[in-house]
This record gives structure tokens, sequence and C-alpha cells, in this order.
């Protein structure tokens, strides 16, 4: 609470989740101090070290974690990756995508719900 939450379900295996991820890296550098936070949830099967590894050479700087059943489950990214969900300060879920997100309508939507 207090930040706008950018949930993002991706995969190393996913074109478009590849694609987006240094819009991501980009916004979070840049509105990180302005209350963004992202967490980007993995439904890739492997390990957290593996994981690690892989978002380490990518040279992201946001959080990361591997998607538990429970988590997908509380917040339903639907069939399709990635999925983004954005949610406002209140944790109120504002916001479903499930395509490739740009930094643009990233930093729109922060504003917005910020």
């Amino acid at each position: 609470r207090g930040k706008v939450l950018v949930i993002n379900f991706w995969a190393t295996w996913c074109p478009p989740c590849r694609r987006e991820i240094p819009d991501f890296i980009s916004a979070y550098k840049e509105l990180k101090d302005q209350g963004l936070e992202i967490l980007g949830l993995s439904v890739d099967e492997t390990t957290g070290p593996a994981l690690i590894d892989w978002t380490r050479k990518m040279g992201i700087n946001y959080p990361i974690a591997l998607a538990t059943p429970e988590i997908v489950k509380a917040y339903e990214p639907g069939d399709y990756i990635p999925t983004t969900i954005i949610v406002d300060r209140k944790g109120l879920i504002r916001f479903r995508q499930s395509e490739l997100m740009d930094k643009d309508t990233l930093v729109r939507l922060f504003r917005q719900y910020k």
C-alpha cells in the first residue's frame, strides 16, 4: 500500500515478455522514487537460483519471483503471458492486460493511478 504496484506475469521463454523487459527496467529506474513498484512473477518451470541468474544477465532492476499456484489463483492472470496487472495505492486492482506492455502505457497508467 502507498505505492502503485505493477505485477507482471512472464516467462524467460516468452518472446513478448522478453521484449517488454527493457521498458520495465527503464520505467522502474525513472519512477521508483515516485512510488512505482514492479514485481515480475515468472511462470517458468525452473529453480529460484536459475531464474535469478537469468534476470541478472538481463539487467532486471526490479524484484522478481517464481509465481506460485496461490499467487496465480489470487491474481488470476489468465491463460496468456505476458499479463500485467496494476494495483493502485489503496490496494485495488485497476487494470489488467494480457499482451505486450510498453513503457509509454506503463508510465501513463502509473500516473493515472498514482
